[in-house]
């Protein structure tokens, strides 16, 4: 549940970015922030497989808004985005945006990993 809803706290943090809202499809954003929400909660990559077939994008379609995505939840928080930040630190809310966000996010895949 907490993967869920960090991602859903990515997406309504992107909403207040105009990128993300006017230049992004809906379903590539919402596959980044799924990937980007399991990635910070540390869940194995097997996701490869089962988002690539439900979603239709590949890790090397999603890596550059991944990282844009993590970029805009490290930079500090405008004046409108602390009320986002505030309410999903809250424990109904799993305190998601509490959670330490990596450096980078590597979507490589080894083989090994997709074998698993």
């Amino acid at each position: 549940m907490s993967v869920l809803t960090y991602a859903r706290y990515v997406l309504e943090t992107s909403l207040l970015e105009y990128k993300f809202n006017v230049e992004m499809s809906e379903s590539k954003l919402a596959a980044a922030a799924l990937v980007l929400a399991l990635k910070v909660n540390q869940v194995k990559d097997k996701w490869v497989n089962t988002l690539g077939f439900y979603s239709g994008y590949t890790p090397a379609d999603l890596e550059a808004l991944v990282q844009e995505l993590l970029q805009m939840l490290k930079a500090y928080p405008k004046e409108n985005l602390k009320t986002v930040r505030q309410k999903y630190s809250h424990k109904v809310f799993h305190e998601v945006a509490q959670i330490p966000l990596p450096d980078t996010i590597d979507l490589t895949t080894t083989e090994e990993e997709l074998e698993d």
